[in-house]
């Protein structure tokens, strides 16, 4: 009996189109993936006798700012990543200089397992209007173009108790009056500010203490 004509395509769809991937079976690429500010880095896959190239830039045409010996270990990243062309590069925070950075291709580093920071310092940051806030220890500095830098005192990052990658960091003003409390609640997510190709590694809402509202984005802060 010949098929009816609606059923053979349903056949046929069902023999050219990919499968789903089995429960707990999904791969999610590296590239697909923000670098854990949180985590320390190993150099992998250079040769004894080579380096890796530390770059101003993403993208090999960029200058050089330094070199990684090929097993240079505790290689910390801000969490940034950018797409240049058909590779994923990521920040790195180069030692020796305080707030100095650099890029590299993501495929010539791995996760050190044992190598997790508890904390670090924090840069956040928005648009329209432009804002910016340090996290660093005990203290938060703020700033807009119509304010001038407001200094804060900053708790430590209390995390969510069901969901680890989002904690909360309570600021409060210097004359700590009743009244005068924000916060700031971080997520473990990528986050774009809508204005780079730059992908960072937190998600960010601040209530100051004078209750103002600003979302943006937040990286490690550039201190090794």
């Amino acid at each position: 009996m010949p098929r009816h004509p609606l059923i053979a395509l349903l056949l046929l769809a069902a023999a050219i189109l990919p499968k789903p991937a089995a429960l707990g079976q999904d791969f999610i690429p590296p590239e697909a993936l923000s670098p854990d500010p949180g985590a320390a880095y190993a150099v992998k896959d250079v040769a004894a006798n080579d380096s890796l190239n530390v770059r101003s830039l993403p993208g090999t045409r960029s200058d050089m700012v330094t070199r990684l010996p090929h097993d240079a270990r505790g290689i910390l990243v801000t969490g940034k990543r950018m797409t240049e062309g058909s590779s994923v590069w990521w920040e790195v925070i180069t030692t020796g200089v305080q707030g100095r950075t650099g890029w590299v291709n993501h495929r010539y580093l791995a996760v050190e397992p044992d190598g997790v920071q508890s904390s670090y310092p924090l840069q956040c940051g928005g648009t329209e209007p432009f804002w910016s806030l340090r996290l660093e220890d005990s203290h938060a500095a703020y700033s807009d173009p119509e304010t001038e830098t407001v200094t804060l005192s900053a708790s430590g990052w209390m995390r969510s108790r069901n969901s680890p990658g989002v904690f909360a960091i309570q600021l409060r003003s210097e004359d700590d009056d009743p009244g005068t409390d924000g916060y700031a609640t971080i997520d473990r997510t990528a986050c774009s500010d809508g204005m780079s190709d730059f992908e960072y590694p937190f998600e960010a809402t601040v209530i100051l203490p004078d209750q103002t509202v600003l979302d943006g984005c937040c990286s490690r802060l550039a201190v090794p």
